[in-house]
């Protein structure tokens, strides 16, 4: 979120903190007590074991919001913390858990979803989701006055996330518009149940209390009478009246509020304020604003269809067409506005003008990241449209030469983050962001074209039917494809417009496979995913994307499961959709990593050449064959590679990562040490560059800054090879008790991670602690097993593995291992590195001291080899102080 931006946990002082007499015109919520014990976090701090701090994004009456990093779900949230110290405290407390408690009942697009409940060290917490956008309040402020349509649209997901609330027997009691998010996409999110109450549980009020903010409160709530849903359509329509007028009813800028007014007082029609608000608009809001409740709307749902037929009459006769232009670079405070009213979708029909087009960077190709488009219908069942148009984008992008298109899964693990964040981090161009909204057969579609500035390019709505949706997810794709300026073969014309399928029902399933596969943290969605896409190729067995999809789920639960069936059954998908398809560079993508995973390294490399013939733009394709030739000692191809992926999309930061990796695995540790800060500087809220760049300055013996490089690392975020990496250098320095404790936690976090597993055993054995050192290295031994049943080349497992059985004693199996190592990577440091090291045990001196000189001669690092213990016996030899000497 950009500095003033906003987060559905901090909408300023929402909270009453005393009760007043029904007549009372003062505020209702004050300002905090003072003295109140509330600590002041710094960004990068930890809260408790689960949290990471970013930034605090805002505060009010019961404490500080704070934008953070959840560990445990990997995703972006607010933290509500709240303060000690009040008066009244086990009441505030006991109303803040039960806003907890309420939100947790509701699930709903438009409703902000609350995560946990929790407590540290004395302040409790709530994480809940964090939105990027702002308040309708400060939307409000920004643009003066939103139109009739755009009020429809914005009021109409209101009113469905009230009606949500609703079903479940809850007021909120406390509706305004800063309680009101917009998101990017123009998606209405409403927040914050602080003085919401269930009916029939107890209350907290009591008889004749005032809660909520004075100016949106209905006649009920200040004169301390009963309050059902009918409250928050009162407050419904005061939101209304602003949006319209830019000014809280009744407009005429008096300290009272409305429902203080006398008995007899009405508010005046928004026409007065507004003349171009048409009069069935202004006798909605007024319905609403009605003094006794039985005169207003009875529900949400009501309102909305009352604001649904409205629109329909607005819209009758107008066409679709292109949305209102956005002024090219416009500055981020004010973009965030414009964006959200360009596509606000929620019935209130289109708009259309001219729009600008984007200006691509002179002399660079545009990298796309296309992000799922939201849900902004009612139906939470409708999520897979938006991640099925999204998908097609990506598919159809891939296979335009012209255009870089970021990979879902990179795109996926930033969803919910700020579109600045999600920009700079993937190294992107131009995000794609919008929303999809279904009204019965209907569909209306709206894509945004937003710079890494976060300024909008260029913006369009698409209406078609959903029984011909293929002809909309054409017209998407085409209308990209103009507004990026990229010159199209006839041949690519014809493959963007060809549709996927000629199933629809094969379509939906492949979709909502896509949205399962898109949160495969939680159990069972892989599962799911499988078996959605077995169906959908059922359906239509000419479905290429829907095998490919296939494939991928296959891998990813071999990942997850080490069931090696899996791995064949990835490659007969695969397999299949190339058949079908011998032309997508997405799916022999994925076919080439599915081949290097395997070991099957000659066949990858073909793959990646084929996939960069059809598009030479494709930045991982590059980065993979540079990492496979790097492996196999082609040094210097693999460098040319990996440039030419940082050429693509130089503010990726794992393009440079793999950059310094591979200066790293040459012995080139201040080249890597470069590369690995410029990853900390595109991505400083990343741990992953802290711990590589302390592993270089590790290799250079500069163990001070490795070790605060780990510890920065940690704080960002606990990272099991920051722990891993800490642990390895307090053991060289002889630390073993806080070596073995570092390398536990690492475990901890991650039990199959063979190289920590080792060191652990190491300490263990440096402790006295010989059983304990003995499982370490059988577990060792175990994972390197499973890993070698699938790519029996794989060289490091294999010299790792013959490390541990010469620990364990088992000299045959050592030997036997290190020759396959050695045979699948003659010239690997690593693989020579521990076959000196098996030597140097057995006492094979001159042996070791040969094997020794080679992996330094390919880049082992002389720090770590003079640091090593298991070399010991090799220190009192003539020539073993120059063999290791620093050859920087």
């Amino acid at each position: 979120m950009p500095p003033g931006g906003h987060c559905p946990a901090c909408s300023g002082a929402t909270f009453a903190e005393d009760a007043a007499s029904a007549a009372s015109t003062a505020p209702i919520a004050g300002p905090p007590p003072r003295g109140l014990a509330f600590p002041r976090l710094a960004p990068g701090q930890r809260f408790g074991d689960r949290y990471t701090l970013i930034e605090e994004i805002g505060a009010g009456g019961m404490g500080q919001v704070y934008k953070a990093i959840d560990v445990r779900l990997g995703k972006t949230v607010a933290l509500k913390l709240v303060r000690t110290g009040f008066e009244d405290q086990d009441q505030t407390l006991e109303r803040f858990r039960r806003e907890l408690t309420l939100a947790q009942e509701v699930t709903h697009p438009n409703v902000c979803r609350v995560y946990d409940l929790g407590e540290v060290d004395g302040t409790l917490f709530i994480s809940m989701e964090y939105v990027d956008g702002q308040t309708l309040d400060d939307l409000i402020q920004s643009v003066g006055t939103l139109s009739t349509k755009q009020t429809i649209a914005i009021g109409r997901q209101i009113c469905a996330g009230l009606e949500a609330i609703h079903q479940r027997r809850i007021v909120h009691r406390d509706l305004k518009p800063a309680n009101a998010m917009i998101d990017r996409s123009g998606h209405a999110i409403v927040m914050d149940f602080g003085l919401a109450y269930h009916h029939e549980r107890d209350r907290l009020t009591g008889q004749g209390a005032i809660l909520g903010t004075l100016a949106y409160i209905s006649p009920e709530q200040a004169y301390g009478q009963p309050t059902d849903a009918r409250t928050d359509i009162y407050a419904a329509g005061l939101v209304l009246f602003e949006m319209l007028t830019g000014k809280r009813a009744p407009g005429d800028g008096g300290s009272a509020p409305l429902a203080l007014r006398p008995a007899g007082e009405r508010c005046p029609p928004p026409t007065h304020l507004s003349p171009e608000v048409p009069p069935e608009m202004s006798a909605i809001v007024l319905r609403c604003l009605e003094r006794d409740p039985a005169h207003r709307y009875a529900s949400a749902g009501e309102l909305d269809a009352a604001l649904a037929r409205l629109a329909a009459n607005l819209s009758s006769g107008i066409s679709a067409g292109r949305v209102r232009p956005l002024p090219v670079r416009t500055p981020v405070a004010s973009v965030t506005a414009a964006a959200v009213v360009v596509v606000a979708l929620g019935g209130a029909g289109g708009w259309w003008t001219t729009a600008h087009r984007p200006h691509p960077v002179a002399g660079r190709r545009p990298v796309v990241a296309v992000l799922p488009l939201d849900n902004v219908s009612n139906d939470p069942g409708d999520e897979y449209l938006g991640v099925g148009i999204a998908d097609t984008l990506i598919t159809r992008l891939a296979g335009v030469p012209a255009v870089t298109v970021v990979s879902r899964s990179a795109a996926l693990e930033l969803r919910g983050r700020p579109s600045a964040t999600v920009a700079r981090e993937l190294g992107a161009t131009y995000l794609v962001n919008g929303g999809v909204q279904r009204a019965d057969h209907r569909l209306r579609v709206t894509l945004n074209l937003v710079r890494a500035d976060d300024s909008v390019a260029w913006g369009e709505e698409l209406e078609g039917d959903i029984d011909d949706v293929f002809a909309l997810h054409r017209k998407a794709a085409e209308t990209l494809t103009e507004a990026l300026e990229v010159s199209l073969s006839d041949t690519e014309r014809q493959r963007l417009a060809r549709a996927p399928t000629g199933d629809a029902d094969a379509y939906a399933m492949y979709a909502r496979a896509r949205t399962l596969l898109e949160r495969r943290d939680v159990p069972g969605n892989v599962g799911g995913a499988i078996d959605t896409l077995k169906r959908a190729v059922q359906k239509d067995p000419s479905f290429a994307q829907a095998h490919a999809a296939l494939g991928e789920a296959y891998w990813i639960q071999y990942q997850e499961t080490r069931d090696e069936a899996a791995v064949g059954q990835a490659f007969g998908a695969i397999t299949e959709a190339l058949r079908l398809d011998s032309g997508q560079p997405l799916t022999r993508f994925v076919l080439a990593r599915l081949y290097n995973g395997t070991g099957r390294t000659d066949q990858a490399m073909e793959e990646l050449r084929r996939v960069l013939a059809l598009q030479p733009g494709n930045d991982d394709a590059h980065r993979l064959l540079g990492d496979i030739l790097l492996a196999r000692g082609a040094s210097a191809e693999a460098l040319a590679e990996l440039e030419r992926a940082v050429q693509i999309r130089p503010d990726y930061w794992e393009n440079e990562s793999f950059l310094g990796y591979a200066y790293y695995r040459l012995g080139r540790f201040p080249e890597a040490v470069r590369h690995f800060q410029r990853v900390t500087e595109l991505q400083p809220d990343g741990s992953r560059g802290f711990q590589m760049l302390g592993a270089a300055y590790q290799s250079m013996g500069e163990n001070d800054r490795a070790l605060k490089s780990y510890e920065k690392a940690i704080a960002i975020r606990p990272d099991v090879r920051a722990y891993g990496n800490m642990g390895a250098l307090y053991y060289v320095q002889g630390r073993y008790a806080e070596a073995a404790r570092a390398l536990e936690e690492a475990i901890r976090r991650d039990a199959n991670l063979p190289r920590q597993l080792r060191y652990l055993g190491d300490s263990y054995r440096q402790l006295g602690q010989a059983d304990k050192a003995r499982e370490c290295y059988l577990k060792v031994v175990k994972l390197e097993e499973d890993a070698l049943r699938v790519n029996p080349r794989d060289a490091d497992a294999l010299s790792l593995m013959a490390l541990a059985e010469a620990k364990l004693g088992r000299a045959a199996d050592a030997d036997r291992h290190l020759a396959d190592a050695q045979a699948a990577a003659p010239r690997d440091k690593d693989v020579l590195y521990r076959k000196a090291t098996v030597q140097a045990l057995r006492g094979e001196k001159a042996e070791a001291m040969v094997t020794l000189d080679a992996a330094l001669k390919q880049g082992y690092s002389p720090v770590l080899a003079r640091q090593e213990t298991d070399l010991a016996a090799l220190r009192n030899l003539p020539g073993y102080k120059a063999l290791v000497a620093d050859r920087r």
